[in-house]
């Protein structure tokens, strides 16, 4: 019973794709032009198309060649701009709770597996990801801000070019 089947089911799947195959062009009573798949009248003329065009996406490539591409593309990132956006270069800060918002400027952005370093003084003050940190009670005086793209295997892909600002508060004595 399962042989017979066989051609039965080949049959059902390659007869429709035979009867696709022909295109058709006419023109209807108020001269537009039509396609359609079968003949409307004589007059109908066979078109042959061109082969398609065949785009290879992400969801078409196997499993091992998206692993294989999606490595060699992180490996080939490079950034084109890392900048500390705010605070200004030689800026004046007047905070008097001391708090500073701190941005940072990433071309292209940031890979996944890559982490962003911000440090104030010399110490880190971010979780790796976060291109913008708020601060609060930093004392006044000069600071030095620097950034920093660390990829996964260690080796700093980016630095920026480091911030120095000056932060005011008011003096308890004045």
């Amino acid at each position: 019973m399962k042989n017979r089947l066989l051609p039965l089911l080949y049959l059902a799947l390659v007869l429709p794709l035979t009867a696709m195959a022909a295109i058709y062009q006419t023109q209807d009573a108020d001269g537009n032009i039509v396609f359609t798949d079968t003949p409307p009248s004589e007059n109908a003329e066979e078109l042959e198309l061109p082969d398609l065009n065949i785009l290879e996406t992400e969801s078409s490539r196997p499993a091992s060649a998206k692993v294989a591409s999606h490595k060699k593309s992180a490996e080939k990132r490079s950034y084109d701009k890392l900048v500390i956006d705010t605070p200004a270069n030689d800026s004046v800060i007047r905070a008097n709770n001391g708090e500073i918002s701190i941005s940072v400027v990433v071309a292209p952005p940031l890979a996944r597996q890559d982490t962003l370093h911000i440090e104030l003084d010399g110490t880190q003050i971010n979780d790796g990801k976060s291109a913008n940190v708020t601060l609060d009670g930093l004392d006044r005086g000069t600071h030095t801000l620097s950034a920093y793209i660390r990829t996964n295997s260690g080796q700093i892909a980016i630095s920026a070019s480091r911030v120095i600002f000056h932060l005011k508060r008011h003096s308890a004595l004045n």
